[in-house]
Order: C-alpha cells, then structure tokens, then sequence
C-alpha cells in the first residue's frame, strides 16, 4: 500500500464511473480524483476521493435521516459539519431547496428530496493550528423510503494558509466553473444499484 497517493499525469479530467460502497452505488468522477481508501482507512458509511494537486476532496456519506424537515435538512448538515470540523466563519451563500428533478434525474418521486447549498468555512486539515478557507458545495439526498441521508460534500480550498500542509496546493486552484462542473457532474450521476445496501 503506497504511503501517499501520487499526483495523476495523464488524462486527468477524464470523466471515470468510480463504485462505491462495494459497488452498491456509483458516480462520475474525473481521474484526478482517487480513492483514499488505497492510503488510509475511511469509515465504512463513507467514500472519499481526493485530488491531490488542487487539494480538493469530494465525500459521498450515508447517514441516518435527521429528525427535521427536508428543508432544514441541507442546512442542518452543514452545520453539522463546521462543528465537527471545529471550523471558523461558517457562512451559506446559496441553498436550493427543493433540487429540480433533472438535476438527479436518478431520484424522482415523493420518496426523496433533494438540495443543494454553496457555503464556506475556514478548516484546518488533520487538526493542524492554521485554517484553510474552503468552499463547500454540498447535496443532501434524503432517500425517506430507506431513512437515510446521503451527503456528498466537495471541498474546494480557495485560501491556503502557508503553515498548513496544503500549502503546495495553491499553486494548482481550480477555476470555479470547472469545480462547480464537477459537483454538477457527480450528483447528476450518482445512482443506486442495489437497495439492500440500505437493509
């Protein structure tokens, strides 16, 4: 097992079906994204794909549905995830709640509901003292049928602060149009293909 991953050389945005959670899910993600799993263990509710270079993260969670309305949902989880996270400046720029159907066309139906939220939070990474300023794009998907809440999360540093050991990365910051392609690109794909992941 390889001690770090390695920066992606060739085809790097080409757009690859990655499966997730033993092949239960899947989702579009570009090859510059790999799975984290192959140099650390990740929680068995969670996929996690990094971009070494840019230092952007994209997290696809399965969490047990929240006792609040599907609208404070999406707001709720990022909330959620600036105390976990014990981040900084916490500010929502944009929620879209309900999500049109066509941006997931995957999931329609009363069963889900779906929204997205465009925030920012100021994050330490492995609890290190300096704080990186982070764009968040996030989808809530509450699948009710099944009770659950799937979270995806793209982490998109837009500020490093030199001590941080992301540093390097300011150097490969992504255009925001391309980063919000990205997000755009992952929850339209993602689906489920077998529902006893869910019990």
């Amino acid at each position: 097992m390889p001690a770090e991953l390695q920066p992606i050389v060739e085809d790097k945005d080409r757009i690859e079906v990655r499966p997730l959670f033993g092949g239960d899910m899947q989702v579009e993600l570009p090859k510059r994204f790999q799975d984290v799993s192959v140099v650390r263990d990740v929680p068995s509710h969670q996929e996690i794909f990094a971009d070494v270079e840019t230092d952007q993260s994209i997290i696809i969670e399965l969490l047990d549905k929240a006792e609040i309305t599907d609208q404070e949902s999406i707001t709720f989880h990022f909330n959620t995830l600036a105390e976990d996270a014990d981040a900084q400046d916490p500010v929502i720029f944009q929620v879209t709640s309900p999500l049109p159907d066509s941006f997931m066309p995957s999931f329609t139906g009363p069963t889900s509901y779906k929204s997205v939220l465009f925030g920012q939070q100021k994050i330490s990474k492995f609890r290190e003292a300096a704080k990186n300023t982070v764009n968040i794009y996030m989808c809530c998907l509450r699948l009710n049928n099944v009770t659950t809440d799937v979270l995806i999360t793209f982490n998109d540093p837009i500020v490093l602060d030199p001590s941080s050991s992301s540093s390097a990365a300011s150097q490969h910051q992504q255009n925001p149009a391309l980063t919000q392609e990205v997000f755009s690109q992952a929850i339209k794909s993602l689906r489920v293909i077998n529902w006893q992941l869910f019990g």
